[in-house]
């Protein structure tokens, strides 16, 4: 029981104001929750909200710099198909091996340049030197891009078959076409036809490597701007945002 300041009359338990001359006994109870539910803009609203989001997953990968992509893809994630790669992940990559392919090929250039001009090589045995100096770039970062491809393709839910399947039919569509090519041309050269007489039942092979290598270049190239899920799925943690 308890009693008015006021008039001293009693008041029951939890009253709010007196019976007798209406002062106010008690502070209205104030609920911060309920303040920050109808206020996005109230103390405390906004790290709630923030704190619920994919950035804050305890033990989430963080999202590399560019300087830090291709140490993390070739060499701490060689051949790594566990986890996921975001879209600047993937990117970032796609840039650094075309930066690099294009120095071996300046480099190769000149050297090809030099010893063709100093009669050494042909220029057809120059290009040979040039591609030969790009292929162990190229035998290097095969794994960790069919690796990256399935840690993205893993990003957007997709399961590890769909993204070793379309790496796998891209790269031999991509062997098959000029393949196919020489195949043609010395058979015409050797064959019963005429070399100038093609149908188009011959050019049919060629016609379909192209086709395979372009559908599954445009799935991956689809699967790599997509966004992944902001939430873990089962392959794992979103890649986050640093923190500073």
């Amino acid at each position: 029981m308890s009693y008015c300041p006021q008039c001293g009359a009693e008041a029951p338990e939890g009253a709010a104001f007196c019976g007798v001359c209406g002062t106010q006994l008690s502070a209205p109870s104030y609920d911060a929750t309920l303040d920050q539910e109808s206020n996005p803009y109230a103390v405390g609203a906004q790290t709630d909200a923030y704190n619920s989001d994919a950035h804050f997953y305890e033990g989430a990968p963080l999202k590399p710099t560019f300087g830090e992509t291709f140490k993390l893809c070739c060499v701490k994630k060689f051949c790594s198909f566990q986890g996921r790669a975001c879209r600047r992940e993937y990117w970032f990559f796609v840039l650094w091996c075309f930066i690099i392919n294009f120095a071996i090929s300046m480099v190769a250039g000149v050297l090809g340049g030099i010893l063709s001009a100093s009669g050494a090589l042909s220029a057809s045995s120059a290009n040979m030197v040039a591609n030969v100096l790009k292929a162990p770039f190229g035998l290097y970062v095969l794994l960790p891009s069919l690796a990256l491809l399935v840690r993205r393709f893993h990003d957007v839910n997709l399961p590890t078959w769909t993204a070793v399947f379309s790496f796998i039919a891209q790269n031999l569509a991509l062997i098959a076409i000029p393949i196919l090519t020489v195949t043609l041309v010395l058979s015409k050269a050797v064959g019963p036809r005429p070399a100038d007489n093609v149908m188009l039942s011959d050019l049919a092979p060629i016609f379909v490597a192209v086709g395979v290598f372009f559908f599954f270049a445009l799935v991956n190239f689809v699967v790599s701007v997509i966004p992944g899920s902001r939430e873990p799925n089962k392959y794992g943690l979103p890649p986050v945002e640093r923190r500073f």
